[in-house]
């Protein structure tokens, strides 16, 4: 059904984003910080260590809660995929729920 599709779209998109956001933030992070001339700028791993020391692993999901209303976009796009392709298929008299690799690129596009 379309609900559960949402429904499974949207939690498929959270724990995409809870895995990615400390990433993000690191990443971030690194982008914004000021330095003075030809001092280096620190790495990756540097930054997402002393982030996590000095502030603690929550901070790296300070922006959860605005980036899970975003969330909604792939389960939306995660829904109205799954619409077409069952249409697709019962357009055709398809004995699996398989689509071509072609058919797919189509539909996703």
């Amino acid at each position: 059904s379309v609900a559960l599709d949402l429904l499974f779209g949207y939690l498929a998109a959270l724990q995409g984003l809870a895995s990615t956001l400390p990433l993000e933030v690191t990443n971030t992070r690194i982008i914004t910080t000021k330095r003075k001339r030809g001092e280096r700028k620190p790495g990756f791993r540097e930054t997402f260590l002393d982030q996590l020391r000095t502030e603690g692993p929550y901070s790296f999901y300070r922006t959860l809660s605005a980036s899970a209303i975003l969330c909604i976009n792939p389960a939306i796009s995660f829904s109205v995929f799954e619409v077409i392709k069952a249409r697709a298929l019962q357009r055709r008299n398809a004995a699996t729920d398989v689509l071509t690799t072609f058919e797919a690129f189509v539909i996703g596009v």
